[in-house]
């Protein structure tokens, strides 16, 4: 296997409004969660407010990571890897490098409204606001502030941090670059991430196996916290 050059992802932006438990409001920016329009079935980032299916509980000693409705990202869609309705969910542990996806195929209106306050990861949320295409280059990962000696461009640990998308080229902010394509060269599909526009420090990925994906089977993805 080769690493690929070009990639394609489907970016996401968060919505400016920023909400939490009144508690935790630490910007004047941020707003409480009750005083937020939250649609139900919205996607979003993050936050108290989630909406599960009803044969689905909130699971417990985790915490609410992200609600993609994929019918809102369905028009973007640039392979057959993922269904155009149902949502995906996904939670994380306390130590970060843990959690859990979800996937249900209930519509909109069978989902049920669970808020869950806390001061952990993802405290806070965002909805998610624009969702477009965008094409990644493996050489967007070097630039001149990180070349060494004798190199005209080095490689930059946090290129692509400040991204948050479905697909496209894994991120983590920790490896070297040998080590970064390592893992690249495993094959294994990136199905989330969550980067620093809505995080503002650190990214969460969620990465799964091509063949469990094309069978909906979530349960052994790798879910992991990367900060500098």
């Amino acid at each position: 296997m080769q690493i690929e050059e070009y990639y394609k992802c489907i970016r996401f932006t968060p919505d400016p409004m920023t909400y939490c438990p009144k508690q935790y409001i630490f910007r004047k920016t941020d707003m409480e969660y009750e005083k937020v329009n939250i649609p139900l079935g919205k996607s979003r980032i993050g936050g108290p407010v989630v909406d599960l299916p009803i044969d689905v509980q909130y699971p417990e000693d985790l915490f609410f990571v992200a609600q993609i409705n994929l019918r809102e990202f369905k028009d973007c869609f640039f392979n057959d890897y993922l269904p155009k309705e149902g949502f995906i969910y996904v939670f994380i542990g306390e130590d970060g490098d843990c959690g859990k996806v979800i996937y249900s195929n209930c519509k909109t209106k069978d989902l049920k409204r669970v808020v869950k306050e806390h001061g952990d990861w993802f405290y806070s949320g965002n909805l998610i606001k624009d969702i477009y295409v965008e094409e990644e280059n493996i050489s967007e990962r070097y630039d001149e502030e990180w070349a060494k000696d004798g190199e005209e461009l080095g490689w930059n640990p946090f290129a692509g941090t400040e991204k948050s998308k479905l697909f496209g080229i894994y991120t983590n902010c920790q490896y070297e670059e040998q080590e970064l394509k390592a893992e690249l060269l495993k094959g294994k599909i990136l199905l989330l991430q969550i980067g620093e526009d809505f995080t503002e420090e650190g990214i969460l990925s969620v990465r799964i196996d091509k063949d469990d994906l094309e069978k909906m089977d979530f349960t052994n993805c790798i879910i992991e916290w990367s900060q500098s």
